[in-house]
C-alpha cells in the first residue's frame, strides 16, 4: 500500500479565530470541532487541514512569504474578485511572490499563506 498524505496540520493560538481566516477568507468548509474547540477540522478540495491549538505559537505578521513555514497555498479561477471579497473581510496581501498575481498573506498566527491562479500565464 502506499504512502499517502493524510491531512496538513497548523499549529494555531485561537482555533475559533484562525477558522474564520481559513473558512470565511479562503473557501475552507468546516468538517468537525474536536477536543471542546481546541481542534477544528477543515476541509478544502480533497485536503483536509486540521487546525489544532497550542499556546506556544508567536505570531509574527511581517514575516516574509515562506520565512514562517512552509506556504499553505490556495488556487482561485477569479483572483480579481477574491482578492476584493478578502479586503472586505479585511484580508489584505502584504506582498506577491515575485509575480502581482501571486499575492501573498500572514494569517493569524503568521503563517505563510498564498493566493494563485493556476491558469494565469506569467510573461
Amino acid at each position: 500500500m502506499p504512502i499517502k498524505l493524510g491531512h496538513i496540520e497548523i499549529f494555531v493560538r485561537d482555533v475559533e479565530r484562525s477558522r474564520e481566516f481559513y473558512e470565511d477568507g479562503f473557501g475552507c468548509s468546516l468538517v468537525t470541532i474536536q477536543g471542546g474547540g481546541q481542534f477544528a477540522w477543515l476541509q478544502s478540495g480533497a485536503v483536509e487541514i486540521l487546525l489544532r491549538q497550542t499556546p506556544f505559537i508567536t505570531a509574527k505578521s511581517d514575516t516574509a512569504y515562506g520565512q514562517a513555514g512552509p506556504p499553505i497555498v490556495f488556487y482561485t479561477e477569479d483572483l480579481a474578485g477574491d482578492l476584493l471579497r478578502l479586503a472586505v473581510l479585511g484580508i489584505r496581501p502584504n506582498g506577491c511572490d515575485g509575480d502581482l498575481c501571486c499575492p501573498t498573506f500572514t494569517d493569524p498566527d503568521g503563517h505563510s499563506v498564498q493566493l494563485v491562479d493556476p491558469s494565469f500565464d506569467s510573461p
